[in-house]
């Protein structure tokens, strides 16, 4: 039954990652990703045992948002990262597979 006397109440919003594209481009592992409501001073984009770990806190309200992505490849610790008015592209270098050798064709 609705109460018409009833007061609101106003939640803050949930920061989430939303709109994520990922891709390999000239030999990186890239993410794009839509952080609506991240306050870049409180982002955090780590490489935590083989997975993307990405966390943040909003702007107002102080929630935060923790996402772990892995990774289809062992990274060696080296990722760069941009971010700028919510979007945050990331870009971890493949490395290259030391067991990619010839094998001779057998007639």
């Amino acid at each position: 039954m609705i109460q018409p006397d009833a007061k609101a109440t106003a939640y803050p919003t949930i920061p989430t990652l939303t709109g994520a594209d990922v891709h390999e481009d000239h030999g990186f592992f890239v993410v794009h990703a839509e952080l609506a409501g991240i306050d870049g001073d409180h982002l955090g984009v780590v490489l935590d045992h083989g997975d993307l770990v990405v966390s943040g806190e909003a702007l107002a309200g102080g929630l935060g948002f923790y996402r772990r992505l892995p990774l289809p490849f062992a990274a060696d610790g080296a990722a760069d990262f941009q971010f700028s008015a919510g979007l945050l592209e990331v870009r971890i270098p493949i490395p290259e597979e030391d067991s990619a050798t010839a094998l001779p064709i057998l007639h």
